[in-house]
Protein backbone atom coordinates (compact mmCIF):
# COMPACT_ATOMS: atom_id res chain seq x y z
CA UNK A 1 0.00 0.00 0.00
CA UNK A 2 1.41 3.46 -0.96
CA UNK A 3 1.29 5.98 1.69
CA UNK A 4 2.12 9.80 1.93
CA UNK A 5 2.38 11.29 5.30
CA UNK A 6 -0.96 14.01 5.79
CA UNK A 7 1.59 16.52 6.81
CA UNK A 8 3.75 16.70 3.05
CA UNK A 9 2.53 19.53 1.26
CA UNK A 10 3.69 18.18 -2.23
CA UNK A 11 2.59 14.53 -2.12
CA UNK A 12 -0.56 12.67 -1.67
CA UNK A 13 -1.27 8.97 -2.13
CA UNK A 14 -5.21 7.58 -3.62
CA UNK A 15 -5.39 4.38 -4.08
CA UNK A 16 -1.98 3.49 -4.67
CA UNK A 17 -1.46 6.05 -6.81
CA UNK A 18 1.04 8.69 -6.16
CA UNK A 19 0.48 12.31 -6.93
CA UNK A 20 2.84 15.66 -7.10
CA UNK A 21 1.01 19.36 -6.50
CA UNK A 22 3.07 21.20 -8.72
CA UNK A 23 3.11 24.99 -10.07
CA UNK A 24 0.84 24.15 -12.55
CA UNK A 25 -1.54 21.91 -10.79
CA UNK A 26 -1.72 18.39 -9.69
CA UNK A 27 0.04 15.64 -11.79
CA UNK A 28 -0.21 12.18 -11.62
CA UNK A 29 3.65 10.77 -10.94
CA UNK A 30 3.30 6.97 -10.76
CA UNK A 31 1.57 4.16 -9.87
CA UNK A 32 2.62 1.55 -7.14
CA UNK A 33 4.41 -1.66 -8.94
CA UNK A 34 2.29 -3.33 -6.88
CA UNK A 35 -0.78 -2.39 -7.12
CA UNK A 36 -4.01 -4.54 -8.03
CA UNK A 37 -6.33 -1.68 -9.20
CA UNK A 38 -7.64 -2.98 -13.03
CA UNK A 39 -10.04 0.34 -12.91
CA UNK A 40 -8.08 3.52 -12.24
CA UNK A 41 -10.27 6.77 -11.95
CA UNK A 42 -7.66 9.51 -12.00
CA UNK A 43 -8.36 12.02 -9.04
CA UNK A 44 -10.13 15.47 -9.99
CA UNK A 45 -8.00 18.45 -10.35
CA UNK A 46 -5.26 16.58 -12.11
CA UNK A 47 -3.55 18.78 -14.74
CA UNK A 48 -0.99 16.16 -16.28
CA UNK A 49 -0.03 12.07 -16.23
CA UNK A 50 3.32 11.97 -16.14
CA UNK A 51 6.49 10.32 -17.72
CA UNK A 52 6.22 6.75 -17.25
CA UNK A 53 3.37 6.90 -14.51
CA UNK A 54 2.12 3.47 -15.40
CA UNK A 55 4.72 1.64 -17.26
CA UNK A 56 4.19 -2.02 -17.57
CA UNK A 57 1.67 -2.21 -14.90
CA UNK A 58 0.06 -5.85 -16.37
CA UNK A 59 -3.09 -5.29 -13.94
CA UNK A 60 -4.97 -1.66 -14.96
CA UNK A 61 -7.63 -2.63 -17.64
CA UNK A 62 -9.93 0.87 -17.94
CA UNK A 63 -8.33 4.26 -16.87
CA UNK A 64 -11.06 7.53 -16.92
CA UNK A 65 -9.10 10.78 -17.12
CA UNK A 66 -11.47 13.85 -15.53
CA UNK A 67 -11.67 17.07 -17.33
CA UNK A 68 -8.77 19.20 -16.79
CA UNK A 69 -5.87 16.96 -17.67
CA UNK A 70 -3.97 18.77 -20.34
CA UNK A 71 -1.16 16.03 -20.74
CA UNK A 72 0.07 12.86 -21.26
CA UNK A 73 3.80 12.01 -20.68
CA UNK A 74 6.62 10.05 -22.73
CA UNK A 75 5.65 6.01 -22.06
CA UNK A 76 2.71 6.91 -19.55
CA UNK A 77 0.96 3.43 -20.53
CA UNK A 78 3.75 1.46 -22.22
CA UNK A 79 3.06 -1.71 -22.00
CA UNK A 80 -0.21 -1.98 -20.18
CA UNK A 81 -0.74 -5.73 -21.24
CA UNK A 82 -4.61 -5.62 -19.90
CA UNK A 83 -5.42 -2.31 -21.11
CA UNK A 84 -8.38 -2.03 -22.97
CA UNK A 85 -10.18 1.25 -21.84
CA UNK A 86 -9.33 4.82 -21.59
CA UNK A 87 -11.63 7.84 -21.18
CA UNK A 88 -9.99 10.78 -22.11
CA UNK A 89 -11.32 14.11 -21.47
CA UNK A 90 -11.95 17.39 -24.24
CA UNK A 91 -9.19 19.04 -22.47
CA UNK A 92 -6.36 17.41 -23.40
CA UNK A 93 -3.91 18.89 -25.73
CA UNK A 94 -0.87 16.89 -25.84
CA UNK A 95 0.41 13.51 -25.37
CA UNK A 96 3.93 12.35 -25.99
CA UNK A 97 5.49 9.23 -27.99
CA UNK A 98 4.98 5.77 -26.61
CA UNK A 99 2.09 7.04 -24.54
CA UNK A 100 0.70 3.88 -25.02
CA UNK A 101 3.37 1.70 -26.34
CA UNK A 102 2.11 -1.98 -27.03
CA UNK A 103 -0.59 -1.28 -25.41
CA UNK A 104 -2.12 -4.83 -27.28
CA UNK A 105 -5.31 -5.15 -26.09
CA UNK A 106 -6.21 -1.04 -26.86
CA UNK A 107 -8.41 -1.21 -29.69
CA UNK A 108 -10.11 1.96 -29.90
CA UNK A 109 -9.56 5.60 -28.64
CA UNK A 110 -10.85 8.79 -29.01
CA UNK A 111 -9.79 11.61 -28.42
CA UNK A 112 -11.66 15.57 -27.82
CA UNK A 113 -11.35 18.41 -30.02
CA UNK A 114 -8.52 20.92 -28.11
CA UNK A 115 -5.30 18.73 -29.51
CA UNK A 116 -2.31 19.98 -30.14
CA UNK A 117 -0.07 17.43 -30.52
CA UNK A 118 -0.13 13.51 -30.33
CA UNK A 119 3.28 11.98 -31.21
CA UNK A 120 6.55 13.92 -31.58
CA UNK A 121 7.05 15.01 -34.79
CA UNK A 122 10.96 15.69 -34.51
CA UNK A 123 11.46 11.85 -33.51
CA UNK A 124 10.51 9.01 -36.71
CA UNK A 125 11.40 6.24 -34.45
CA UNK A 126 8.83 5.47 -31.66
CA UNK A 127 7.38 8.81 -32.86
CA UNK A 128 3.28 8.08 -32.13
CA UNK A 129 1.61 7.61 -28.73
CA UNK A 130 0.99 4.12 -30.18
CA UNK A 131 4.11 2.95 -31.59
CA UNK A 132 5.12 -0.81 -31.55
CA UNK A 133 0.62 -1.60 -32.10
CA UNK A 134 -1.91 0.66 -33.22
CA UNK A 135 -5.38 0.64 -32.09
CA UNK A 136 -8.07 -0.61 -34.56
CA UNK A 137 -10.15 2.69 -34.72
CA UNK A 138 -8.57 5.88 -33.68
CA UNK A 139 -10.96 8.92 -33.25
CA UNK A 140 -9.63 12.67 -33.30
CA UNK A 141 -12.48 15.07 -32.31
CA UNK A 142 -10.62 18.23 -33.20
CA UNK A 143 -7.58 20.44 -32.73
CA UNK A 144 -5.76 23.63 -31.95
CA UNK A 145 -3.56 23.48 -35.46
CA UNK A 146 -2.93 19.84 -34.01
CA UNK A 147 -0.65 17.30 -35.20
CA UNK A 148 -0.64 13.51 -35.58
CA UNK A 149 2.74 11.63 -36.01
CA UNK A 150 3.06 7.68 -36.64
CA UNK A 151 5.57 5.44 -36.19
CA UNK A 152 7.30 2.12 -37.24
CA UNK A 153 5.01 -0.91 -36.66
CA UNK A 154 6.22 -3.94 -35.02
CA UNK A 155 3.71 -5.94 -35.36
CA UNK A 156 0.43 -6.77 -37.41
CA UNK A 157 -1.71 -4.40 -36.55
CA UNK A 158 -3.72 -2.38 -39.08
CA UNK A 159 -5.37 0.91 -38.30
CA UNK A 160 -9.39 0.20 -39.78
CA UNK A 161 -10.20 3.81 -39.58
CA UNK A 162 -9.29 6.92 -38.40
CA UNK A 163 -11.63 10.42 -37.61
CA UNK A 164 -10.07 13.67 -37.59
CA UNK A 165 -11.93 16.53 -37.05
CA UNK A 166 -11.60 20.40 -37.70
CA UNK A 167 -8.51 22.15 -36.71
CA UNK A 168 -6.28 18.72 -36.92
CA UNK A 169 -4.31 20.32 -39.65
CA UNK A 170 -0.95 18.03 -39.97
CA UNK A 171 -1.49 14.37 -40.53
CA UNK A 172 1.48 12.10 -40.87
CA UNK A 173 1.84 8.49 -41.46
CA UNK A 174 5.18 8.24 -42.97
CA UNK A 175 5.89 4.76 -41.44
CA UNK A 176 5.16 1.90 -43.26
CA UNK A 177 1.75 0.14 -42.94
CA UNK A 178 0.78 2.75 -40.32
CA UNK A 179 -1.90 3.98 -42.61
CA UNK A 180 -5.25 3.52 -41.75
CA UNK A 181 -8.17 1.81 -44.44
CA UNK A 182 -10.71 4.27 -43.75
CA UNK A 183 -9.69 7.55 -43.31
CA UNK A 184 -11.55 10.79 -42.34
CA UNK A 185 -9.63 14.20 -42.83
CA UNK A 186 -10.86 17.89 -42.03
CA UNK A 187 -11.64 20.74 -44.38
CA UNK A 188 -8.96 22.66 -42.94
CA UNK A 189 -5.95 20.13 -43.02
CA UNK A 190 -2.81 21.51 -44.49
CA UNK A 191 -0.35 18.13 -44.45
CA UNK A 192 -1.26 14.70 -44.93
CA UNK A 193 1.93 12.15 -45.47
CA UNK A 194 1.55 9.26 -46.51
CA UNK A 195 4.00 6.04 -46.65
CA UNK A 196 6.06 4.24 -49.08
CA UNK A 197 4.43 0.94 -48.63
CA UNK A 198 0.89 0.34 -48.34
CA UNK A 199 1.12 -3.38 -47.49
CA UNK A 200 -1.25 -5.45 -49.04
CA UNK A 201 -4.15 -3.43 -48.42
CA UNK A 202 -3.41 -0.34 -50.75
CA UNK A 203 -6.52 -0.92 -52.61
CA UNK A 204 -9.05 -0.65 -49.98
CA UNK A 205 -7.75 2.58 -48.46
CA UNK A 206 -10.56 5.14 -48.71
CA UNK A 207 -9.33 8.62 -48.08
CA UNK A 208 -12.55 10.99 -46.48
CA UNK A 209 -12.50 14.75 -47.24
CA UNK A 210 -14.93 17.68 -47.47
CA UNK A 211 -15.50 18.58 -51.08
CA UNK A 212 -13.71 21.60 -52.56
CA UNK A 213 -12.43 22.35 -49.33
CA UNK A 214 -8.27 22.83 -49.10
CA UNK A 215 -8.42 19.10 -46.96
CA UNK A 216 -9.21 17.78 -49.96
CA UNK A 217 -6.72 19.05 -52.09
CA UNK A 218 -4.29 18.12 -49.87
CA UNK A 219 -5.78 14.58 -49.87
CA UNK A 220 -5.38 14.82 -54.00
CA UNK A 221 -1.58 16.08 -53.97
CA UNK A 222 -0.90 13.22 -51.27
CA UNK A 223 -2.62 10.55 -53.72
CA UNK A 224 -0.43 11.83 -56.17
CA UNK A 225 2.38 11.37 -54.41
CA UNK A 226 2.02 7.57 -54.01
CA UNK A 227 3.14 7.52 -57.92
CA UNK A 228 -0.31 5.50 -58.70
CA UNK A 229 0.06 3.63 -55.68
CA UNK A 230 -3.31 5.11 -54.76
CA UNK A 231 -6.08 6.96 -57.31
CA UNK A 232 -8.15 9.54 -57.40
CA UNK A 233 -11.48 7.39 -57.18
CA UNK A 234 -10.19 6.62 -53.39
CA UNK A 235 -10.74 10.21 -52.79
CA UNK A 236 -14.64 10.49 -51.76
CA UNK A 237 -16.93 13.13 -50.42
CA UNK A 238 -17.59 13.89 -46.66
CA UNK A 239 -20.12 15.41 -45.39
CA UNK A 240 -20.43 15.45 -41.01
CA UNK A 241 -22.34 12.37 -39.29
CA UNK A 242 -25.46 13.72 -37.83
CA UNK A 243 -28.54 11.82 -36.29
CA UNK A 244 -32.00 12.42 -35.50
CA UNK A 245 -35.35 11.52 -33.57
CA UNK A 246 -38.90 11.37 -35.09
CA UNK A 247 -42.00 9.89 -33.21
CA UNK A 248 -44.52 8.90 -35.87
CA UNK A 249 -47.88 10.68 -33.65
CA UNK A 250 -48.02 12.45 -30.46
CA UNK A 251 -45.87 11.59 -27.57
CA UNK A 252 -48.30 11.35 -24.79
CA UNK A 253 -47.37 9.81 -21.36
CA UNK A 254 -48.59 5.74 -21.06
CA UNK A 255 -49.05 5.60 -24.50
CA UNK A 256 -46.92 3.31 -26.93
CA UNK A 257 -45.45 5.78 -29.95
CA UNK A 258 -43.27 4.39 -33.27
CA UNK A 259 -40.02 6.22 -33.35
CA UNK A 260 -37.42 6.72 -36.34
CA UNK A 261 -33.70 7.41 -36.56
CA UNK A 262 -32.26 8.56 -38.81
CA UNK A 263 -28.42 9.27 -40.03
CA UNK A 264 -27.27 11.50 -42.42
CA UNK A 265 -23.36 11.72 -43.80
CA UNK A 266 -20.65 10.15 -42.77
CA UNK A 267 -18.45 7.40 -44.32
CA UNK A 268 -20.03 4.80 -46.96
CA UNK A 269 -21.61 1.66 -45.36
CA UNK A 270 -24.11 0.36 -42.91
CA UNK A 271 -24.96 2.95 -40.03
CA UNK A 272 -25.29 1.31 -36.15
CA UNK A 273 -28.09 2.75 -33.53
CA UNK A 274 -28.76 2.44 -29.82
CA UNK A 275 -31.71 3.45 -28.32
CA UNK A 276 -31.44 4.37 -24.87
CA UNK A 277 -34.13 5.43 -22.34
CA UNK A 278 -33.14 8.53 -19.79
CA UNK A 279 -34.88 9.01 -17.00
CA UNK A 280 -35.38 12.60 -15.17
CA UNK A 281 -33.08 12.20 -12.90
CA UNK A 282 -30.06 10.96 -15.28
CA UNK A 283 -30.54 7.03 -14.78
CA UNK A 284 -30.27 5.07 -18.20
CA UNK A 285 -31.67 1.97 -19.69
CA UNK A 286 -30.55 0.77 -22.66
CA UNK A 287 -33.86 -0.22 -24.91
CA UNK A 288 -32.39 -1.67 -28.03
CA UNK A 289 -28.58 -1.68 -28.35
CA UNK A 290 -26.42 -1.40 -31.40
CA UNK A 291 -27.71 -3.38 -34.61
CA UNK A 292 -28.93 -1.61 -37.89
CA UNK A 293 -32.79 -1.35 -36.85
CA UNK A 294 -33.20 2.31 -36.96
CA UNK A 295 -37.34 2.11 -35.18
CA UNK A 296 -38.55 1.23 -31.92
CA UNK A 297 -42.14 1.47 -30.53
CA UNK A 298 -41.62 3.25 -27.17
CA UNK A 299 -44.11 3.19 -24.25
CA UNK A 300 -43.63 6.58 -23.06
CA UNK A 301 -43.02 6.80 -19.11
CA UNK A 302 -45.14 9.15 -17.23
CA UNK A 303 -41.62 10.42 -15.18
CA UNK A 304 -40.93 12.59 -17.78
CA UNK A 305 -37.71 10.31 -19.61
CA UNK A 306 -36.38 10.71 -22.99
CA UNK A 307 -34.97 8.79 -25.91
CA UNK A 308 -31.42 8.89 -26.60
CA UNK A 309 -30.25 7.58 -29.88
CA UNK A 310 -26.50 6.97 -31.21
CA UNK A 311 -25.43 6.53 -34.78
CA UNK A 312 -22.37 5.46 -35.20
CA UNK A 313 -20.52 4.68 -38.35
CA UNK A 314 -17.75 2.50 -39.34
CA UNK A 315 -15.20 4.54 -38.11
CA UNK A 316 -17.27 4.23 -34.88
CA UNK A 317 -17.76 7.97 -34.40
CA UNK A 318 -21.21 8.88 -33.21
CA UNK A 319 -23.73 11.42 -32.94
CA UNK A 320 -27.13 11.66 -31.23
CA UNK A 321 -30.49 13.01 -30.52
CA UNK A 322 -33.14 12.83 -28.23
CA UNK A 323 -37.12 12.95 -27.74
CA UNK A 324 -38.60 14.09 -24.92
CA UNK A 325 -41.46 11.89 -23.51
CA UNK A 326 -43.20 15.17 -22.07
CA UNK A 327 -42.92 17.68 -24.49
CA UNK A 328 -42.42 20.90 -23.79
CA UNK A 329 -45.35 23.16 -23.99
CA UNK A 330 -45.78 27.21 -23.16
CA UNK A 331 -49.45 28.72 -22.79
CA UNK A 332 -50.59 32.05 -21.73
CA UNK A 333 -53.15 33.08 -19.11
CA UNK A 334 -54.56 35.37 -21.70
CA UNK A 335 -55.94 34.59 -25.25
CA UNK A 336 -58.18 36.37 -27.65
CA UNK A 337 -58.82 40.26 -27.69
CA UNK A 338 -57.90 42.02 -24.67
CA UNK A 339 -59.56 45.34 -24.28
CA UNK A 340 -57.92 48.07 -22.42
CA UNK A 341 -59.78 51.18 -21.23
CA UNK A 342 -58.82 54.16 -20.94
CA UNK A 343 -56.86 55.07 -17.64
CA UNK A 344 -57.22 51.08 -16.98
CA UNK A 345 -53.56 49.81 -16.69
CA UNK A 346 -52.04 46.90 -18.83
CA UNK A 347 -52.70 43.16 -17.95
CA UNK A 348 -50.23 41.25 -16.84
CA UNK A 349 -49.06 38.59 -19.40
CA UNK A 350 -47.97 35.38 -17.67
CA UNK A 351 -46.94 32.35 -18.97
CA UNK A 352 -47.03 28.28 -17.76
CA UNK A 353 -44.46 25.86 -18.94
CA UNK A 354 -45.06 21.83 -18.94
CA UNK A 355 -41.30 20.08 -19.44
CA UNK A 356 -39.44 17.51 -18.28
CA UNK A 357 -38.52 17.19 -14.36
CA UNK A 358 -34.96 19.34 -14.41
CA UNK A 359 -35.18 21.27 -17.26
CA UNK A 360 -34.34 24.85 -17.31
CA UNK A 361 -36.48 27.46 -19.01
CA UNK A 362 -35.68 31.18 -20.41
CA UNK A 363 -37.94 33.20 -21.80
CA UNK A 364 -38.07 35.98 -24.64
CA UNK A 365 -41.94 37.95 -25.17
CA UNK A 366 -42.57 39.15 -28.82
CA UNK A 367 -44.73 41.97 -29.91
CA UNK A 368 -45.77 41.33 -33.18
CA UNK A 369 -43.58 38.84 -34.25
CA UNK A 370 -40.73 40.89 -32.52
CA UNK A 371 -38.72 40.44 -29.69
CA UNK A 372 -38.82 42.57 -27.07
CA UNK A 373 -35.62 44.32 -25.54
CA UNK A 374 -35.17 42.99 -21.52
CA UNK A 375 -38.60 40.84 -21.76
CA UNK A 376 -36.90 37.40 -20.50
CA UNK A 377 -38.90 36.81 -17.54
CA UNK A 378 -42.03 34.52 -16.93
CA UNK A 379 -44.05 37.68 -16.57
CA UNK A 380 -44.79 40.43 -19.34
CA UNK A 381 -46.87 43.74 -18.46
CA UNK A 382 -46.74 45.53 -21.85
CA UNK A 383 -46.14 49.24 -22.59
CA UNK A 384 -48.51 49.81 -25.61
CA UNK A 385 -45.40 51.46 -26.81
CA UNK A 386 -43.66 48.64 -28.38
CA UNK A 387 -42.50 48.46 -31.80
CA UNK A 388 -42.80 50.94 -34.27
CA UNK A 389 -46.71 51.33 -34.54
CA UNK A 390 -49.09 54.07 -33.60
CA UNK A 391 -49.56 54.34 -29.79
CA UNK A 392 -53.51 53.32 -30.64
CA UNK A 393 -52.73 50.11 -33.07
CA UNK A 394 -53.41 46.57 -31.94
CA UNK A 395 -50.52 44.91 -30.46
CA UNK A 396 -50.33 41.13 -30.54
CA UNK A 397 -48.06 39.32 -27.90
CA UNK A 398 -46.43 36.09 -27.21
CA UNK A 399 -43.71 34.13 -25.36
CA UNK A 400 -41.20 31.96 -26.85
CA UNK A 401 -39.65 29.49 -23.87
CA UNK A 402 -36.41 27.85 -24.17
CA UNK A 403 -36.47 24.87 -22.42
CA UNK A 404 -33.30 22.66 -21.83
CA UNK A 405 -34.16 19.10 -20.76
CA UNK A 406 -31.61 17.63 -17.66
CA UNK A 407 -30.10 15.52 -20.84
CA UNK A 408 -29.06 18.68 -22.48
CA UNK A 409 -31.60 18.63 -24.92
CA UNK A 410 -32.61 22.20 -26.15
CA UNK A 411 -36.39 23.05 -27.27
CA UNK A 412 -38.59 26.03 -28.12
CA UNK A 413 -42.00 25.88 -27.03
CA UNK A 414 -43.57 29.25 -28.50
CA UNK A 415 -47.26 30.19 -27.07
CA UNK A 416 -50.51 31.15 -28.67
CA UNK A 417 -51.14 34.77 -29.16
CA UNK A 418 -53.16 37.52 -27.19
CA UNK A 419 -53.89 40.72 -28.93
CA UNK A 420 -54.02 43.93 -27.12
CA UNK A 421 -56.32 46.58 -27.89
CA UNK A 422 -56.90 49.69 -26.87
CA UNK A 423 -60.52 51.00 -26.07
CA UNK A 424 -60.21 53.75 -28.39
CA UNK A 425 -59.68 51.32 -31.16
CA UNK A 426 -62.32 49.32 -30.10
CA UNK A 427 -65.20 52.12 -30.04
CA UNK A 428 -63.75 52.81 -33.88
CA UNK A 429 -64.07 49.23 -35.01
CA UNK A 430 -67.58 49.26 -33.40
CA UNK A 431 -68.84 52.82 -35.04
CA UNK A 432 -67.75 51.37 -38.50
CA UNK A 433 -69.98 48.83 -38.18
Amino acid sequence: MLTVAGANPVYSAVDNVLYAQMEDGLHLVKSAAASKTADVIVQNGTVSIDREAFRSNRVIKRVVIPEGVKSIGWGAFNTCDSLSEVVLPDSLETVADTAFNWDLNLDFVEFGTNVKQLGNPSNYIGASPFSGHVPAHLIVRGGQNGSYVSSSLQDDSIMQTAYFGPGMTDLRFSASGTFPKTIVIPADCERLEMPWNFGSYASEVRIYAPAGSRGWETAKAAIAGTYGTLSEDQLLEYTPLSATLSAAGAVEPGTVVPLKATAQGGVRGDKLFRFTEVSANGQRKVLQDWSTADTLNWNVPVDGSSVLVEVRDATLLTEKATLAGVQPSVSLNKSGVVIVAAGQPMPELAASVTAPEGATVTYQWLCNGAPIAGATGATYTPTGAEGDADASADRVYSVVAHVVTADGVAVNAVSGEVTVRMAAEASKSTRRR
